[in-house]
């Protein structure tokens, strides 16, 4: 089994070496649908795990920036943990940074709950301002269309077997739809820390124009693509809104990413 994926995930790389990073998104998503268009849906849901769980083989260890940022996590939850509200995430992907934060969240006891906003469908259709390197065109993007809440529970499940941590699954509030049929109605009353990773133009200006009446005095906002050329409509949304508000967006070297405390 080992031999057949090597083989499988090097052919890959030899398919995909000269593709742009859209169409490497592209090539994946295809493969995924493909694999999981088994008419029955355990079946579907089985294939669909094993393909995820084989694809992360390819990637064992987080390279240094990406290890560095799962201590800023805890560095920067650690700053807010006093202030009133919950955590929102505004997509989850396959969890990574959720993990990072359900891990902070128990390591300093805050007790905070953790709304995890995505539409677990992949991307809705981009807007003018999102062209650029990733996306070509303003039809619908494809990729993380195979994230599931279950394959999310699972990964933090992994972390709880070790009893270092005794994780709450009941602190993780999944909220599944666009953001704009989700926010601001099921939004918590308060939030103490936004992370925003979604990626294209609109659906960041949602999130930021809906969470900002219940953001606390000193919550933190992070935005995950803000310095991401890929993805120039998260900047372009950030920068509109920030100057509307008179906020300062600065760079936080903890989690290596750009981002603005509520004043």
């Amino acid at each position: 089994m080992r031999i057949t994926n090597s083989l499988f995930y090097r052919a890959v790389k030899f398919i995909t070496k000269s593709y742009t990073p859209a169409q490497k998104e592209e090539f994946i998503a295809g493969v995924f649908h493909f694999a999981t268009t088994a008419e029955n849906a355990e079946t579907k849901n089985h294939i669909r795990q094993l393909f995820y769980k084989n694809r992360l083989t390819a990637y064992p260890v987080l390279s240094p920036a990406e290890r560095l940022r799962c201590y800023g996590w805890l560095a920067l939850l650690e700053k807010v943990k006093n202030i009133d509200g919950e955590i929102v995430e505004a997509g989850v992907g396959y969890g990574q940074t959720l993990i990072n934060l359900v891990i902070a969240n128990t390591y300093f006891n805050a007790g905070k709950k953790i709304y995890a906003f995505d539409s677990f469908e992949g991307f809705p259709e981009p807007h003018q301002h999102d062209i650029g390197m990733r996306v070509n065109s303003l039809k619908k993007i494809k990729g993380w269309e195979d994230t599931t809440t279950e394959l999310i529970n699972e990964a933090i499940q992994f972390f709880s077997d070790d009893k270092l941590f005794v994780i709450d699954n009941l602190s993780i509030i999944y909220r599944k739809g666009f953001f704009n049929a989700t926010m601001p109605q099921e939004l918590p009353e308060k939030i103490c820390l936004l992370h925003i990773d979604n990626d294209l133009y609109e659906g960041v200006l949602h999130v930021l124009e809906s969470t900002f009446p219940v953001l606390q005095k000193g919550a933190l906002v992070i935005f995950d693509e803000y310095h991401d050329e890929k993805w120039p409509g998260v900047k372009k949304a950030a920068d509109e809104f920030a100057n509307t508000q008179n906020i300062h967006i600065e760079y936080f070297h903890e989690v290596l990413r750009y981002g603005f405390y509520r004043q």
